[in-house]
């Protein structure tokens, strides 16, 4: 009798622990998630692949680091640096560029290794989403 409570205490016990565990790995915040450097992998223009014009050379990336900075690069648009910031509990993404009328901001969805933001705000930003994989 004591074998058999002791294995359901065991067993209850495992449960919780899994729970703990999981829920203690998944509550990452999005900006522990966005930071690091991410290839730009597709650009879709009103749902059209346009990735040959915006990304020609498949060389495209950006780095969003710990202290809300980022750096840009790669062909046609060259290197790019400014700030960034989450709104609306990191369903926004805003970028402050350091070039002149570059600022944007970007509906944003993260899903494991991949990011992809859709424009917002401007008619012309909007039309555009951008799809990015962790380097």
């Amino acid at each position: 009798m004591h074998v058999k409570k002791f294995k359901n205490q065991i067993g209850k016990a495992s449960v919780i622990a899994s729970f703990i565990l999981l829920v203690g790995c998944s509550s990452q915040t999005i900006e522990s998630q966005i930071v690091g450097r991410w290839s730009m992998t597709k650009v879709l223009q009103h749902d059209n692949d346009v990735t040959a014009e915006h990304n020609p050379e498949g060389e495209r990336w950006i780095e969003f680091r710990a202290d809300k900075t980022f750096l840009s690069g790669g062909a046609p648009f060259g290197e790019n640096t400014g700030s960034w910031s989450l709104k609306e509990g990191g369903k926004i993404l805003f970028l402050d560029s350091s070039v002149e009328n570059d600022d944007s901001e970007w509906d944003l969805h993260i899903m494991g290794d991949e990011m992809q933001w859709t424009g917002i705000g401007d008619p012309g930003k909007e039309a555009f989403t951008l799809i990015h994989s962790r380097m």
